[in-house]
């Protein structure tokens, strides 16, 4: 192979992986936050039949619709579950999020319930019905306090401003949004999820609580509200997948279409 051919392929290369890291999605798998309840369940080995099941109904759903609800057995052992994705996530994004929340999730057992928080998934299960919860006791903030605005009245007035806009376009937009506010060289971006099960009243609710609750992270450049109902997130830097069809399923269908014209075109 001459010179010629050598800087060809080099520079298809550095492209293909430019365009790579353009295309993959980011399925966002951190753990920001994980709760279990207290109390142990009162058969372990009926809860573990129960919960198997239930995780596998929830992988199901999630997978092919992005959320899911499931309950499997009854009575004190019965496990009612829930697991969503974030709307930014796609297809393969969401899969390989609530594959993390499966193999988390059962480190709460055998306590009776749980919960964990990923930054692009949730999920939790209870032994009872809490389909309807926007609100409990589990309820958290977490704040990002080792990295603080240098500017913390002007920061504090732009995270107002981008977590009031995004609520309320939330509470619009079927319980999602995303949106970002700025002032001089200050940009905060803020994503706002309530889970799909909740209507309307108790998703804007919800909204309400976390959005006052984390205006008290300022000036941590990036906090988090981790409620019963619904997620939000503020930060200094764009965390969101800007736009689904960026996915990791959409990001490898367009390497292999890359290649194929590569090797057609290639001297």
């Amino acid at each position: 192979m001459d010179d010629s051919n050598n800087t060809w392929t080099l520079m298809m290369v550095l492209i293909c992986f430019n365009f790579w890291n353009c295309a993959m999605g980011d399925p966002r798998t951190t753990v920001v936050g994980q709760f279990c309840d207290s109390t142990r369940a009162g058969s372990g080995a009926i809860l573990a039949n129960n919960f198997v099941p239930a995780m596998d109904n929830l992988t199901t759903l999630v997978n092919a619709n992005g959320f899911g609800t499931t309950v499997v057995g009854r009575g004190p052992n019965a496990v009612f579950g829930l697991g969503q994705c974030l709307e930014d996530l796609g297809s393969i994004d969401c899969k390989l999020c609530f594959s993390e929340i499966r193999s988390q999730l059962p480190k709460c057992y055998p306590n009776r319930g749980g919960r964990i928080f990923l930054d692009g998934c949730f999920g939790r299960y209870e032994n009872y019905s809490f389909f309807d919860e926007v609100l409990d006791s589990k309820d958290a903030i977490v704040c990002s306090y080792s990295r603080n605005s240098s500017n913390p009245q002007s920061f504090h007035e732009v995270v107002r401003e981008a977590v009031g806009n995004v609520s309320l376009e939330a509470r619009k937009n079927q319980g999602f949004a995303v949106g970002s506010a700025s002032n001089l060289n200050l940009r905060v971006y803020v994503l706002s999820q309530c889970w799909e099960n909740l209507g309307n009243t108790l998703c804007s609710s919800c909204l309400n609580s976390a959005a006052s609750s984390i205006l008290s992270c300022s000036p941590a450049t990036e906090g988090r509200a981790l409620y019963a109902g619904c997620y939000m997130r503020y930060s200094t830097e764009l965390f969101w997948n800007v736009n689904q069809e960026t996915s990791s399923s959409n990001g490898m269908l367009k390497m292999l279409n890359f290649w194929s014209l590569i090797l057609v075109i290639t001297p």
